[in-house]
C-alpha cells in the first residue's frame, strides 16, 4: 500500500511520515501500551489530494497576518477552493480496504495529524479537526477531506505564523483509529505544565469522552499529584453539569445527575493508575509528556 501504514508498521513512527499525532501513537503501539487500534493516512495521501497547490501558495502569498477578519476571510477562500477537489481514487481504495479489517459496525475517530504537530515548541493542540464516532465509509472519507482542509483554518495559518513555520513546508497526515466508549476520560500531564513543579503531576477529568476535556469548554475535575506516593495533593472538583457521549449519529452531550456532578469522576485507585501510566510514557520519551486517557465501566 502506498498511501496507509498500520501503527505497528516502523515506518509509521516518523513524523515526516504520520505527522506527530500519528507517529507518536506508533511508537506507543509498538512499546505494548494501551492504545486503541487503527492506522494512518501518511503526508503522500495529502499530497496526491493536491498534485498542483498553485492555489495553496497564491494564498499564502496574500495572508494578511496583522489583520485578523481579513485573513479568515483569505483562509475561507483557500478552504472553498480546496473543498472542490476529490479524494484521489487511490487513496479512497486503500482506505476502504483498511476500513474492511475491522467489523462492518465499527466506529472510528478521524484525527488530524500534521508534520508540525506535538513538537516540543509547538503542540497545535485545538488548531486541527478531530471527528469522533465515524461510521461508515462516506461519512469517514468526508472527515478524513475535512481534516485536510482543517489545514488551512485561519487558526491554524495564524498559529504557524506565531510560532516562525514555512506556511508551503505544512504537510497533513490522518490517523484513524477505533472508538473506545469511554465511562471517565481526560489528559494528564507528567510534571506540572503550569508551575513546573518536577514533582507534580496534573490530571483533568470529565465523564464520557475525553472531548469535555480538551474542548475546555464547562467544568472539569482537577487533581495535583505527589509524583513519588501517586498521593493526591490538591484536588478541585469542578460542577460538572453535562458529558460528551458516543451515539449511532456521532456524539451528544447529555446532563448528569446532581450526585455524579458533586462527586470526583475518578477513584484514587484509576488516579494512581494514570499517574502510573504517565511516568511508563515518560521513561519511553526520556521527557516530560502529556497523555489522553480513558477509562470504560
Amino acid at each position: 500500500m502506498t498511501f496507509t501504514l498500520h501503527f505497528s508498521s516502523d515506518q509509521a513512527c516518523d513524523v515526516s511520515i504520520s505527522g506527530g499525532k500519528g507517529a507518536n501513537l506508533a511508537i506507543l503501539t509498538q512499546k505494548d501500551f494501551p492504545v486503541p487500534t487503527g492506522f494512518i493516512i501518511t503526508v503522500s495521501g495529502y499530497q496526491k489530494w493536491i498534485p498542483n497547490d498553485e492555489c495553496i501558495r497564491a494564498a499564502i502569498a496574500q495572508f494578511d497576518y496583522e489583520n485578523p477578519g481579513l485573513l479568515k476571510t483569505q483562509a475561507n477562500q483557500l478552504i472553498t477552493e480546496l473543498k472542490d477537489i476529490p479524494l484521489p481514487e487511490e487513496l479512497t481504495h486503500e482506505v476502504i480496504t483498511c476500513l474492511n479489517e475491522y467489523p462492518a459496525d465499527s466506529c472510528f475517530s478521524v484525527r488530524s495529524s500534521s508534520n508540525l504537530e506535538d513538537l516540543a515548541d509547538a503542540a497545535f493542540a485545538g488548531q486541527h479537526e478531530t471527528f469522533l464516532n465515524c461510521r461508515g465509509e462516506d461519512e469517514i472519507l468526508a472527515r478524513i477531506k475535512d481534516c485536510y482542509l482543517s489545514l488551512w483554518s485561519d487558526r491554524a495559518v495564524a498559529y504557524r505564523q506565531k510560532q516562525g513555520f514555512n506556511q508551503s513546508h505544512v504537510s497533513m497526515a490522518v490517523v484513524i483509529q477505533t472508538m473506545i466508549a469511554c465511562e471517565v476520560a481526560g489528559v494528564g500531564f507528567s510534571i506540572d505544565p503550569v508551575g513546573g513543579d518536577l514533582n507534580r503531576m496534573i490530571i483533568d477529568a470529565n465523564y464520557g469522552l475525553g472531548e469535555s476535556v480538551v474542548s475546555g469548554e464547562g467544568e472539569i475535575d482537577h487533581f495535583v499529584i505527589e509524583r513519588s506516593t501517586r498521593q493526591i495533593v490538591e484536588q478541585s472538583i469542578g460542577e460538572k453539569k453535562s458529558k460528551i457521549i458516543a451515539v449511532t449519529t456521532g456524539t451528544e452531550e447529555v446532563r448528569i445527575s446532581k450526585e455524579e456532578s458533586e462527586a470526583p469522576c475518578l477513584s484514587s485507585n484509576q488516579l494512581k493508575e494514570v499517574a502510573d501510566l504517565m511516568i511508563q510514557v515518560e521513561e519511553c520519551y526520556a521527557f516530560p509528556q502529556d497523555i489522553e486517557w480513558g477509562f470504560l465501566n
